[in-house]
């Protein structure tokens, strides 16, 4: 899931999102894949990676993530409309403040 939200960080443009994702993804497993990649905007032009992400895709589809986000609580429509922006948002799920999130995107 960390993938999928990064990749839908790193194409909404809210680089510090996109890299905390793959900072979290490879200090859980350091020989995934996005390894290659100094970032995913990076990892989103080469077609190796692009194939990996379809199927990561079909296992994981829109739906299915949603199933995941209401067993944790997160209602979208609602919570969104509280944060000044996407990044307050994100970094309020994943309990950081926005100034921790935009760090990463400085690395």
């Amino acid at each position: 899931m960390l993938l999928l939200a990064g990749v839908t960080a790193a194409n909404m443009q809210i680089e510090p999102l996109a890299a905390y994702c793959r900072r979290a993804i490879l200090q859980h497993n350091p020989q995934h894949i996005v390894r290659r990649w100094p970032s995913l905007p990076e990892a989103l032009v080469d077609d190796e990676f692009l194939a990996f992400l379809r199927q990561v895709r079909r296992k994981y589809p829109p739906e299915k993530a949603e199933r995941l986000l209401d067993a944790l609580g997160v209602e979208l429509a609602r919570e969104r409309d509280a944060y000044y922006s996407d990044l307050e948002y994100a970094a309020a799920i994943l309990g950081l403040e926005p100034d921790e999130l935009r760090a990463c995107g400085e690395d």
